[in-house]
C-alpha cells in the first residue's frame, strides 16, 4: 500500500516547518536561510553553503536538474540558473541515489538509520511530492535505475536487486547469488544490465534481471560506479586505497584496467564510447580533496581537470556525477560541492551568497 510522505517545501521568502531533533532543526534553519539568498548568477546547480548535508545523487532531464542527499534533502534546479527549489522527504534517512525517468516521474533510494530499513520513494510531479513505494528488507539501497516510468531496478546490501514493471506498485526480488553490497547499476537496454559492488563484484543480466551471472574483473577492491554506453562497452570504477578503473568492449567477457596512479574513484559517467568523466577523492575524512578527471579516446587519455575548477580546486569530497553530453556535466558531494561544466573543460561552483 502506498504511504503518503509529508514534506517541507521551500522557496525564497517562505517559512520552514520546525523539524524535531537538534540536527534536523539546524538543517531546516540552514535551508530556510538558503532560500532567502539572491538567485545565483552562474548557470548550474546551486551551491549549498552552510547546509550540513551530503548530496549523494544527481540527475538531469531536459533543462532541469535534481540533487539529493542526507536527511532526505532534495534540490531542484534550472540549468540556466534562474530557478531553484529545496524540498525534504520529511525523513532522517539519507538518500543514496536519484533517477528521474522523465521530467515529472522519478525515484530515490535511501539508507536506513538505526533500526530503520531502506526505502524507495517516487515522485510524479517533478519532486514536489513523494510517495513511499517500498520498505526494503535490508538497511541500505544504494542504486536505482529506471528505463521507463514503469520499468526499473534498485540494488543494495547483501546482493539485493529488486525489479518493478509497474512503477513501483509491486517489486520482485531477483537472484544475484552474491552477498556483496551492490553500489551501482547500469541498464543499456531493457534486457541487459550490470551491477557492481564490494569485493570487486561485477554482475550481468541478459534477461532483465531474472538471473544474474558473475563476471571476472580481476580486482577485490570495492567498485562504486558502473556505466555502459551500449550493451557491450562500459566502465566500472572504485577502489579504497587506490583507484580502479576497468573497461570492457565485449559485454563483460573481458575487463581491462585503464588509467594509472588514480585516486580512489567514486563515480563514472560517459557521454559516448569515447568521452566521459570519473570522480575521485584523495585524503581522508574530513580532509578530502575531490578530483574531476576527464577521459577521452575511450580511456586512452586521462586529464585531471581539478585545477580548472573555478574558483579553486575542490577541497571536499565528490561522489555523484551526471554527464549529459561531451560538453555538459554535473557533480555533487559534500555540502559545498555543486560543480558543473558547460564546455567540457572548465568547471565552476554554482555560487550563491554565503550564509
Amino acid at each position: 500500500m502506498d504511504t503518503p510522505v509529508r514534506y517541507t517545501h521551500g522557496r525564497r521568502g517562505s517559512s520552514r516547518r520546525r523539524l524535531r531533533g537538534r540536527l534536523r532543526l539546524l538543517l531546516a534553519i540552514a535551508v530556510g536561510l538558503l532560500m532567502l539568498c539572491p538567485a545565483f548568477s552562474a548557470a548550474g546547480p546551486p551551491q549549498h553553503r552552510g547546509v550540513d548535508a551530503w548530496l549523494n545523487g544527481v540527475d538531469v532531464v531536459g533543462a532541469w536538474g535534481w540533487s539529493a542527499g542526507s536527511g532526505g534533502l532534495i534540490v531542484h534546479w534550472s540549468l540556466n540558473g534562474g530557478t531553484r527549489d529545496v524540498w525534504s522527504l520529511g525523513i532522517s534517512d539519507d538518500i543514496q541515489a536519484i533517477d528521474m525517468a522523465t521530467g515529472k516521474v522519478g525515484y530515490v533510494v535511501t539508507a536506513g538509520k538505526g533500526a530503520s530499513k531502506a526505502a524507495v520513494f517516487k515522485t510524479t510531479d517533478g519532486g514536489r511530492h513523494w510517495t513511499r513505494k517500498l520498505r526494503a528488507a535490508v538497511d541500505v539501497l544504494a542504486a536505482v535505475r529506471f528505463r521507463t516510468r514503469r520499468l526499473g531496478w534498485v540494488a543494495g546490501r547483501s546482493g539485493t536487486v529488486l525489479k518493478t514493471t509497474n512503477g513501483g506498485k509491486t517489486w520482485a526480488k531477483q537472484k544475484t547469488k552474491t552477498t556483496e553490497t551492490l553500489y551501482s547499476l547500469s541498464f543499456p537496454s531493457d534486457k541487459i544490465g550490470y551491477a557492481v559492488g564490494s569485493g570487486g563484484a561485477i554482475l550481468k543480466t541478459v534477461n532483465a534481471g531474472k538471473t544474474w551471472s558473475k563476471q571476472a574483473g580481476g580486482t577485490t577492491e570495492a567498485l562504486y560506479g558502473v556505466d555502459f554506453v551500449n550493451t557491450r562497452t562500459g566502465w566500472a570504477v572504485g577502489g579504497d586505497a587506490a583507484g580502479v578503473c576497468l573497461n570492457t568492449t565485449d559485454g563483460g567477457k573481458t575487463w581491462k584496467p585503464q588509467g594509472s596512479d588514480l585516486p580512489p574513484l567514486a563515480a563514472v559517467d560517459f557521454a559516448d564510447a569515447t568521452t566521459g568523466w570519473v570522480l575521485g577523492n584523495e585524503g581522508a575524512w574530513p580532509d578530502f580533496n575531490g578530483k574531476v578527471i576527464k577521459v577521452t579516446d575511450g580511456g586512452g587519455t586521462w586529464t585531471d581537470q581539478s585545477a580548472k575548477v573555478d574558483p579553486s580546486p575542490p577541497d571536499y569530497a565528490l561522489v555523484a556525477l551526471r554527464v549529459v553530453d561531451a560538453r555538459h556535466a554535473y557533480a555533487e558531494g559534500e555540502s559545498e560541492a555543486s560543480l558543473y561544466t558547460h564546455d567540457g573543460e572548465l568547471w565552476h561552483r554554482a555560487h550563491i551568497a554565503a550564509l
